[in-house]
């Protein structure tokens, strides 16, 4: 059996992930979206899904995949397909090739970390909210391209910060005296997400499968990725936390998650987010968790891992 994997070579999780499914001898291909010539056949009858993927001189069929770990990206922004003439027809196979590895992702009938469908919850953080409420508290928040919305929100709140509403990365930052008024009409031109300034500390979870590998950092700052003076350090994570994180994971359709938790001094765990492609790296190098080796154990067989908490 092969475990195959969507991305780049380079992408640090899919290096990781890589290595680790080589030290325990699986087999492993990679399908990256800079080899234009790669592709994929996909047949649904009856009988269920039937294909395999074309990596290089490699057929694999779709029967012989234990999992998938889905790290795909746009084949437009890969320095060999701008190269390419617009009349070229190659430009044309990648691009439908690449549309068919989502669907082989999306109906291949074993493991997938994750499924592309899934993937698309933490395009909208309005809707995935509305998903986090039904097992953590989610932060009171105010939608708004209207100011005088926005204002009232933030004299009631007191401290408020701001991000983007959609999947693209934003940094989080707390709105400051005379902030709103100054970009009171660049607000008119885009909704903005506000929402009350939580405190407390946070607690990234990494959820694979049934595992649990729980990630504290201490930090000052609104958006501890951008704060080089952060603690980071192992954690463990209560069974009432870890149940509902697994659960919330399911509900939305995904095998690996990494959610972003603070924890208050009146014991209230609050999410922030739940993202269905986490960069679980910098936190695996940070603390020793072993969450590659997870993610490629579970790739590797096919199924469930060992379970609890790492």
């Amino acid at each position: 059996m092969t475990a195959l994997l969507f991305g780049y070579a380079h992408d640090p999780m899919v290096k990781a992930v890589s290595t680790a499914l080589d030290t325990m001898g699986a087999d492993v291909a990679l399908w990256s979206p800079r080899d234009l010539m790669n592709d994929c056949d996909l047949r649904v009858g009856p009988g269920g899904v039937d294909g395999a993927a074309m990596i290089g001189d490699r057929i694999i069929g779709i029967d012989e995949i234990s999992g998938i770990f889905n790290r795909q990206s746009n084949v437009e922004l890969t320095p060999e397909f701008r190269a390419l003439d617009a009349d070229d027809r190659l430009a044309d196979h990648a691009l439908a090739a690449s549309g068919r590895a989502s669907e082989f992702c999306d109906l291949a009938p074993c493991l997938v970390m994750n499924r592309s469908a899934p993937n698309a919850s933490n395009s909208s953080k309005p809707l995935q909210s509305l998903l986090i409420a039904e097992h953590f508290f989610v932060p009171r928040t105010c939608i708004t391209n209207d100011y005088d919305i926005a204002a009232e929100f933030c004299a009631r709140m007191g401290r408020v910060i701001y991000k983007s509403c959609s999947g693209e990365r934003s940094i989080v930052t707390e709105l400051e005296p005379g902030q709103l008024e100054a970009r009171r009409e660049m607000l008119t031109a885009c909704p903005v997400q506000f929402q009350e300034r939580v405190e407390g500390r946070d607690m990234r979870v990494h959820v694979v499968g049934e595992s649990i590998f729980a990630t504290e950092v201490r930090s000052d700052k609104a958006d501890y990725r951008y704060d080089g003076e952060a603690d980071w350090r192992a954690a463990t994570v209560s069974d009432e936390v870890a149940a509902a994180a697994i659960a919330l994971t399911r509900k939305l359709g995904l095998v690996l998650a990494g959610i972003d938790l603070r924890y208050c001094d009146d014991g209230r765990v609050f999410c922030f987010e739940v993202n269905p492609s986490p960069a679980f790296s910098a936190y695996q190098e940070a603390t020793g968790q072993p969450i590659s080796d997870e993610v490629a154990a579970q790739l590797a067989a096919g199924g469930q891992g060992a379970g609890g908490q790492g």
